[in-house]
């Protein structure tokens, strides 16, 4: 009797484990801002993200257990006339179209690192390409469950580069 019972409790189990993994998956949508990024000089530019724009968001935002992954695709161009260095922040407040790169960096947490690109050089970065410059997944997790955030793009001093065709790409696990 206690067999049954044991292998009717394992079915049971097995049963509850299907169905868990049957009500949940993964969404991912894009965010696209073109060219609509804001700077008033040429080190610092800013990009208001706010995913109620977003129909795939909305369709899943109450959904949302976690940010599976973060990337990007762009064009840059360097119109400066030595090598830039590309960083991306994120913050939860908006600390305006021009604030200090300390501001930034004391208020925002870091998550786009080590983009280089070459004087006059003009280049699209891929989704693929764009995954070796991503850290602190944490930090975006809450952003994009959040909804609205914003994010400052830092290049070096005195370096101006142009970004056409910016979209975003976020890969969210769900619980349908």
């Amino acid at each position: 009797m206690r067999k049954t019972h044991l292998l009717i409790g394992l079915f049971f189990a097995a049963l509850l484990a299907a169905a868990c993994s049957l009500v949940s998956g993964q969404v991912t949508f894009t965010q696209d801002f073109g060219s609509d990024i804001e700077h008033a000089d040429q080190t610092v530019y800013l990009i208001t993200c706010d995913l109620s724009d977003n129909e795939d968001y909305q369709d899943h935002k109450d959904e949302i257990k976690s940010v599976e992954a973060f990337g990007f695709f762009v064009t840059v161009q360097n119109l400066g006339d030595d090598e830039a260095q590309g960083e991306m922040w994120l913050s939860f407040e908006d600390l305006g179209t021009s604030p200090s790169i300390a501001a930034i960096e004391a208020s925002a947490k870091q998550i786009v690192g080590n983009a280089n690109l070459g004087v006059g050089e003009v280049r699209t970065i891929d989704y693929d390409e764009s995954q070796a410059y991503i850290m602190n997944l944490a930090e975006i997790d809450k952003a994009v469950k959040e909804g609205v955030f914003y994010l400052y793009g830092i290049t070096d001093l005195g370096t101006e580069v142009s970004y056409t065709d910016l979209n975003i790409v976020i890969t969210v696990n769900v619980e349908l």
